[in-house]
């Protein structure tokens, strides 16, 4: 979803979908106590608060919290 909301379809999306899929990943490692270097853990924390940040500005332009409908319309138009 979150790629949707921030990319038009194209390589971008795809790019930023698989960003967020590698975030996912390192959360998941950390939370269930798998061995991660520190390296890794800044790096992952730092992706994340650019994607946040990235989220929180598209929230804003979009003037108004994404509903489900703007979510399936990001989606899949």
């Amino acid at each position: 979803m979150s790629a949707s909301v921030l990319h038009p379809k194209g390589p971008q999306r795809r790019d930023c979908f698989h960003r967020v899929k590698k975030l996912y990943g390192i959360r998941s490692k950390a939370v269930h106590g798998d061995n991660v270097s520190d390296e890794c853990l800044a790096k992952g924390l730092d992706d994340s608060f650019c994607l946040l940040r990235d989220l929180l500005l598209a929230f804003v332009e979009h003037g108004k919290e994404y509903s489900e409908e703007d979510y399936e319309a990001a989606i899949f138009s």
